[in-house]
This record gives C-alpha cells, structure tokens and sequence, in this order.
C-alpha cells in the first residue's frame, strides 16, 4: 500500500491517545497475571481466553495431554 492511501486511511479513523495506551496497558496486565485472571474468570471468559491462546487444547483426567499454540500468521 503506498504512504497516501495509507494515510488517507487512517485520516477516516480517529486515534485516541488515551485510549490506545490504557489498552495496552491492560493487554500487558493480563500476559503478566494470566493465572490470576483465568482463575477468576466464569466459564464463558475461561473459553475465550483458551480460543484467544490455542487452536486445540486437549483435556484428559483434568491434565493437558496435547496442545496447540494459536500463533498468528506473520
């Protein structure tokens, strides 16, 4: 994509500041207390939190016996 059709893009959205850095902030609070909060978590987050880490999470007698890390393609 060229350098002006990037920034005719990113002219239709607005950028707050304030916003994007509290939700890194919180971004990083999760990767450094994620016990804690999937501990806490209903079961409806526990499994977003699973979807969000892992494309194949298998469970026998309550172990993990396989899984597979959900990686983004670069």
């Amino acid at each position: 994509m060229r350098r002006g059709a990037i920034e005719a893009e990113s002219s239709k959205h607005k950028f707050d500041e304030g916003v994007i850095t509290r939700s890194l902030e919180l971004c990083l609070e999760l990767l450094t207390s994620g016990q804690k909060h999937y501990e806490q978590a209903d079961k409806r987050a526990r499994r977003e939190l699973n979807q969000a880490m892992f494309e194949h999470l298998y469970v026998d007698d309550d172990e993990i016996v396989l899984r597979s890390d959900n990686k983004a393609d670069g």
